[in-house]
């Protein structure tokens, strides 16, 4: 596989306006699908009805502190005194029900995780390996009932690319939002990446930047005795720049967009402190315009899986799998970790993350 060719380094004026075509359609069409659900979902804000409300739900499924405590602020949750509720004792539209990922305890939540992890590409015969770690930082805070929050990640990786050693330091930095509105799950993430990538065989650092949005939509369901499983669709798009190619024949822009769909199944353990999770996720290619041929980093999610930017325009199916368990310290101190795998054709990766959270 040659993953480095030479072609000029300015950006044409007709790349240019491909790029803007193919990345307003992608996002247009995207930001049209997220309003009709913000449409769709909003008048179930408003619902009074008692399947809806806490004071609907039977006198015999919650705790007797509910119901000693009239007009409560909506941030003060009557069982923040409590690690877990049973899933089984609550109506299944209940705001409670989303405990096992409950984020409406407390005004402010911060996250800070290390990962790491492998990445195989292979071609032709030819292949290269990547290996990464980093850490990320993030917060988040209740505005009304919805959670709106920032996050910076940095990102180190090493491989040996062309007969040259290779590394690479990325910095990214983002928004996100995460909602429940009743059993329905709203989450949208937009992150800037940029990458500095050094090589043995070149004086100064090949620079990127690369825009990254996704948005996602589940739905929960509540099994009983502790279990919560959540279908969900996902869509994503990467579209990197170059900045600095250092004479390389590297092309001005690569954009890829993928759709995913996946069930995300958590299942409270022993003395309800801890649960396991697993999400098994199908992802499929839907837009491929241009390649990477030096393979950058573009992102990585909440749970330190790295999104790389492909090293060619191939329409690909992905299977992914992330399993993890959390340890509930305290009520304000949760501890996770996690491992995650990615196959395709002609690549695979593995890592795993150990995350802490606090609540206040």
């Amino acid at each position: 596989m040659r993953f480095v060719a030479f072609i000029p380094s300015l950006i044409s004026r007709c790349d240019y306006f491909c790029f803007l075509r193919a990345y307003f359609f992608h996002t247009s069409f995207f930001c049209v699908c997220v309003a009709l659900l913000a449409f769709g979902f909003a008048p179930l804000q408003a619902q009074t009805t008692p399947k809806n409300t806490l004071q609907g739900t039977s006198p015999n499924a919650i705790p007797n502190q509910l119901h000693s405590t009239q007009n409560q602020n909506p941030l003060q949750n009557p069982f923040r005194d409590s690690t877990y509720i049973d899933s089984s004792t609550l109506d299944s539209y209940s705001t409670f029900t989303h405990r096992y990922n409950t984020r409406f305890d407390s005004q402010h939540n911060v996250n800070i995780s290390a990962f790491g992890g492998q990445v195989r590409v292979s071609d032709s015969g030819n292949s290269v390996t990547q290996n990464y770690g980093g850490a990320t930082f993030s917060y988040d805070g209740l505005v009304e009932r919805y959670g709106v929050g920032g996050f910076a990640s940095y990102v180190f990786n090493d491989f040996a690319l062309t007969a040259s050693n290779t590394k690479a330091h990325t910095l990214i930095l983002g928004a996100y939002t995460d909602n429940f509105i009743d059993a329905h799950h709203l989450q949208a993430r937009f992150a800037q990446s940029f990458n500095f990538l050094e090589s043995s065989r070149l004086d100064k650092a090949i620079s990127s930047s690369t825009t990254n949005f996704n948005a996602s939509y589940g739905f929960v369901f509540s099994l009983g005795k502790g279990s919560f499983i959540e279908p969900y669709g996902k869509f994503s798009i990467a579209s990197l720049f170059a900045i600095e190619k250092q004479g390389e024949s590297l092309p001005n822009y690569s954009l890829h967009s993928h759709i995913e769909l996946g069930a995300h199944f958590r299942q409270y353990l022993g003395n309800d402190r801890v649960y396991f999770f697993i999400t098994p996720r199908f992802r499929q290619t839907i837009g491929a315009e241009n390649n990477d041929p030096l393979l950058r980093v573009a992102n990585v999610d909440e749970y330190g899986e790295i999104e790389i930017m492909m090293h060619d325009a191939k329409y690909r199916s992905f299977g992914l799998l992330l399993v993890g368990v959390d340890f509930r310290l305290n009520r304000s101190v949760k501890l996770s970790v996690v491992a995650n795998g990615k196959i395709t054709q002609n690549l695979y990766s593995y890592g795993g993350a150990l995350k802490l959270n606090i609540a206040f």
